[in-house]
């Protein structure tokens, strides 16, 4: 497996040299002043942005590009455009002092025997596969006839150890399959086919082609159940969606894979009664507390749960066996319910209320100053639909799969005439995840937004001039996935900090809570929950942090008149 990063105790190592070393160095490496302040510039930026000083940064490629990788340059005030410089100035101090890293695929020139190759490539894209190859090798001497699986893999250890790229193991896995694709199509192409990278994590999912024909039957018998297309008095009493019914095929290839890698062959699990024995299910629920690091957590509590389902609903089982499943589901349950540590910790990314207000204010600010005369072109558009999006996340936060699918004139809807005329998110119970109706008014700035977005910003996006979509795709709407992409790295751009499209949801009862510790009701109105319960379980904490401040200001009115009183004695 290729080292990626470099662990933890890089930063203790005394005999690595750090960026303060690379700073002294080029002293007398660069002889060029003003390029020498450049490049120390751009290191101590790098050091501002990852909050260590130049000495605790050890110049270790692999680990400085993954600190990168996760950084926010925006949280202190860098800009994408100086960050890009950063990216490429680092690199550069640590070639020119003598650290090892991987030149870029335009450093070196072409070997003649590569160039030859290189002609031989159908198009730009096959040559932008393999052109860092080509030139690495080039500049190792190798030629096309020596490559061969040892010397790949060299290759994207350099890539993954000793260049900055973003993603070295996507680039070490499409070099290969350029490669590979150039030994089938071109004559005269080394004929030796190349294996891709080892994934970063071993794969334990069979497809359910693995497992008996019976197996699969029984499978796709229990989902249909699921999915309500069989009897009226057969299945939930709510069929369930697609893509829970995609969860689940996916749990039960997870659930029947466990059995598989303890031990058990294939062959013999000729139905899900197989899954929801007593011993089966203590090997399959081990297997993944195993995985969790021996400590019960939101997956092993889902699985047990699909266990149940099975073995109650399908299977049938006898009670005193439901029971004992019941007690395993118990133990594999985590103890502590409701938000998770690490949506806590994305909210605590907003307890600042300057950090609040940038939030609040992003969407306005970004058209008021982005937004000309003449019509956008097409990357300040998507950025202007990202702002967007943001505003409609805060005012009605809707979960991403109807934000995406949100539709002019039947999900916003108009009610009056003129100045009287008030807008409404309207989207139906039956799109929605819980089968409850979301109507919530949207404010003036958000109105104003929206008419600027339709008038002039969505014109530019709309493949159709018909199309009603408010977020359009190539085909219909657009995808839930790009949208979520594109609202993280956007909130990431401008605000240097994490939030996905789900997490507003939950920032809207953090923000609430914080100002009204005990107004609940109105979190679980506008999110939309069935149950108080629901909300409280979830939110139950937060509400102690405006608890807190409050506390605290009774005690600042205690303090304050004492002070006074020491002052005047």
């Amino acid at each position: 497996m290729p080292r990626t990063n470099a662990g933890p105790n890089a930063f203790l190592d005394p005999a690595a040299p750090t960026l303060a070393t690379v700073i002294d160095r080029l002293a007398t490496a660069e002889p060029n002043p003003q390029r020498r302040s450049e490049m120390v510039s751009a290191i101590r930026t790098l050091c501002r942005v990852l909050g260590r000083l130049p000495h605790e940064l050890p110049a270790d490629t692999a680990l400085l590009n993954r600190l990168m990788r996760s950084a926010l340059p925006a949280a202190v005030g860098v800009t994408p455009s100086r960050w890009a410089n950063v990216r490429s100035l680092v690199p550069r101090a640590k070639s020119l002092t003598g650290c090892r890293i991987m030149p870029g695929r335009r450093l070196y020139p072409l070997a003649p025997a590569w160039a030859a190759l290189a002609k031989r490539l159908p198009d730009h894209f096959a040559r932008t596969i393999l052109s860092r190859l080509m030139r690495w090798c080039s500049a190792e001497g190798i030629a096309p006839e020596d490559v061969d699986q040892v010397v790949i893999e060299r290759f994207g250890r350099a890539l993954c150890e000793d260049s900055f790229h973003r993603h070295p193991l996507s680039a070490w896995h499409r070099t290969v399959c350029g490669w590979n694709r150039a030994v089938r199509t071109i004559a005269g192409w080394p004929q030796v086919l190349l294996a891709p990278p080892p994934p970063a994590r071993e794969a334990y999912v069979l497809p359910l082609a693995a497992f008996p024909v019976t197996f699969q039957a029984d499978v796709e018998l229990w989902l249909d159940r699921l999915a309500g297309k069989t009897d009226l008095d057969v299945g939930p009493v709510r069929p369930l969606r697609s893509i829970s019914i995609m969860k689940w095929r996916f749990g039960l290839r997870q659930i029947a894979s466990a059995l598989v890698q303890r031990g058990r062959q294939p062959a013999t699990l000729t139905s899900l009664a197989e899954l929801v024995t007593v011993a089966a299910a203590a090997t399959i629920l081990g297997f993944f507390l195993e995985r969790a690091g021996n400590r019960p957590c939101a997956q092993t509590q889902s699985l047990a749960a699909r266990l149940k389902a099975i073995a109650k609903h399908h299977v049938r089982v006898a009670p005193e066996i439901l029971v004992q499943l019941q007690r395993m589901a118990q133990r594999v349950t985590p103890p502590v319910q409701g938000m998770t540590d690490k949506n806590r910790n994305t909210l605590r990314q907003f307890a600042d209320p300057t950090m609040q207000r940038r939030l609040v204010n992003l969407p306005g600010e970004l058209f008021e100053r982005l937004l000309t005369a003449s019509a956008p072109p097409k990357q300040l558009a998507l950025r202007l639909q990202s702002a967007l999006a943001v505003e409609l996340l805060l005012v009605v936060p809707m979960r991403l799969k109807n934000l995406a699918a949100l539709e002019l004139e039947r999900h916003l809807r108009r009610s009056g005439n003129g100045r009287q005329a008030r807008w409404f998110v309207v989207i139906p119970g039956a799109e929605v995840k819980n089968g409850q109706t979301l109507e919530l008014p949207l404010p003036e700035r958000t109105v104003r937004l929206l008419e600027i977005y339709r008038a002039r910003v969505l014109p530019v996006l709309a493949e159709q001039p018909a199309a009603m979509w408010l977020f359009p795709g190539l085909q219909g709407s657009k995808k839930e996935v790009s949208l979520r992409q594109q609202i993280g790295k956007f909130i990431r751009r401008e605000l240097g900090c994490r939030l996905s499209p789900h997490q507003f949801r939950h920032l809207c009862g953090y923000l609430y809570l914080q100002r009204h510790p005990h107004g609940h009701e109105v979190v679980r109105a506008m999110l939309g929950h069935r149950s108080i319960e629901t909300t409280i379980k979830f939110y139950a904490g937060l509400e102690g942090i405006a608890a807190a401040r409050h506390y605290d200001a009774m005690l600042q009115e205690l303090i304050v008149p004492a002070e006074r009183q020491r002052r005047r004695a």
